[in-house]
């Protein structure tokens, strides 16, 4: 029996990719705004800006201390994070969750807004929407251990202690 691989090139017109990047509502006890945010799987924990925790006057429940693995086998020193419980709602305000974040000075130094540009109105008028509408910098990164949660709605902690998403 011959098997056919799909040849998965990476061509493309631009250099530009864009990111799992969305807007979301930020919530704190008086007040709501819009924020950008990222899913990233590839991150094993989730981040807020400290100066969004700070605006939306997140109190930190404790102090972590992490060290950083990077691309390329590099570590960190380690690092003192505060951790913050973050509340957020979709742009739609159909769906509310709430759940740990680690506080960082920055998260990403510049990641392209989907909203510019010709592909803009090219995928609205294949009837695709996407869920982002705002510029500036990412507020906020979802990582591995929340991730999958919010794609698939399902979160499953082994007998092992292990969180399967």
């Amino acid at each position: 029996m011959m098997q056919h691989d799909e040849a998965l090139a990476n061509f493309s017109k631009s250099s530009n990719v864009f990111l799992q990047t969305l807007t979301i509502l930020v919530r704190g006890e008086t007040t709501k705004r819009k924020a950008r945010a990222i899913i990233d799987s590839g991150s094993q924990r989730s981040y807020i800006l400290k100066s969004t925790a700070e605006k939306m006057n997140y109190k930190a429940k404790r102090r972590e201390y992490l060290q950083h693995s990077l691309f390329g086998g590099s570590d960190t020193s380690t690092c003192q994070h505060d951790v913050y419980m973050i509340y957020f709602t979709s742009i739609s305000e159909k769906y509310n969750c709430h759940f740990e974040v680690l506080g960082q000075e920055m998260i990403f130094h510049s990641i392209l807004s989907r909203k510019r540009g010709s592909h803009f109105k090219e995928l609205k008028d294949y009837n695709i929407l996407l869920a982002e509408d705002l510029d500036g910098p990412i507020e906020i990164l979802i990582g591995a251990d929340v991730a999958g949660k919010l794609i698939t709605g399902n979160h499953l902690q082994t007998e092992k202690g292990n969180h399967c998403n």
